[in-house]
């Protein structure tokens, strides 16, 4: 996963992740990762280190971290809170 500028260049890059479905930037500047192969959900900062992460029986497909702070979690079979 990474950012480009307008000029085509990389800002920053997250290596390393197991096939992401999903990315969602964070008010801190991090971004929560849905990784379909790591069957986890990951907060990473710019640098690639992993914050916080929650593991899920399932694939997940989806992401958000929500308004009141938890995080929403969609794999194939079910949704989490």
């Amino acid at each position: 996963v990474h950012e480009l500028g307008r000029d085509g260049k990389p800002r920053w890059r997250i290596g390393g992740l197991r096939k992401p479905n999903d990315v969602w930037p964070l008010a801190d500047g991090r971004f929560l990762v849905a990784e379909r192969d790591a069957d986890r959900v990951g907060e990473y900062d710019r640098n690639g280190k992993l914050h916080w992460s929650v593991r899920t029986a399932d694939s997940p497909i989806a992401c958000q971290r929500l308004a009141d702070g938890t995080t929403l979690v969609v794999t194939f079979t079910e949704v989490l809170r």
